[in-house]
């Protein structure tokens, strides 16, 4: 995989809408293992129903189009993420994010808030019904600084122990309520 200079990519191309069915196509895997981009940064590759373990590697190559995708899917039927940004791995010129913070992965421009938390903000995730998530975070690279926020606030089933490990990671203060029918909740 090479640096290169990436536009954003166009919406409506019939080549990556079916690419995109191809993927949602595959109803026997099980366990889905992205270590890069296909192509482009912002191509999200849809998780098919029949996933149970998605593990994306190598996120800060990936463009904030690409994440803004991610928040959208619902995952559904994984019950295990782990998510990991490649700092060392592949040499300093692939965290290229560090030294031109003005410019996304695919070409896009950042806002002056994008370049002051260097990082994105999803707001909301779709992702639910996980038991286990791991995410490395690192402000050395543009990540979505919300991701674990979001997650725990969809994914009420997680692991207790991996429950804590992202609250202690993001330094997050839960305040727990009750919903109407009295039960417990956080946030």
């Amino acid at each position: 995989m090479e640096i290169i200079d990436f536009r954003p990519l166009p919406t409506h191309v019939p080549a990556l809408e079916e690419l995109t069915q191809t993927f949602l196509a595959l109803k026997r895997l099980h366990t889905l293992d992205i270590r890069v981009y296909l192509f482009h940064p912002s191509y999200f590759i849809p998780v098919p129903e029949g996933v149970k373990t998605v593990s994306f590697f190598h996120v800060n190559l990936y463009s904030k189009a690409w994440w803004m995708e991610f928040s959208k899917f619902p995952f559904r039927n994984v019950e295990n993420m782990e998510i990991f940004p490649s700092e060392e791995e592949f040499g300093y010129i692939f965290a290229r994010d560090d030294y031109q913070v003005g410019v996304d992965r695919d070409g896009t421009e950042r806002t002056p808030e994008e370049i002051r938390i260097k990082g994105y903000r999803l707001g909301d995730v779709q992702v639910r019904g996980l038991k286990w998530f791991k995410f490395e975070d690192t402000e050395k690279l543009f990540l979505p600084r919300d991701l674990i926020l979001c997650v725990l606030k969809k994914n009420e089933g997680l692991d207790e122990e991996v429950k804590q490990d992202l609250i202690q990671q993001s330094g997050v203060i839960l305040e727990e309520t009750r919903d109407r029918g009295g039960r417990r909740r956080s946030f």
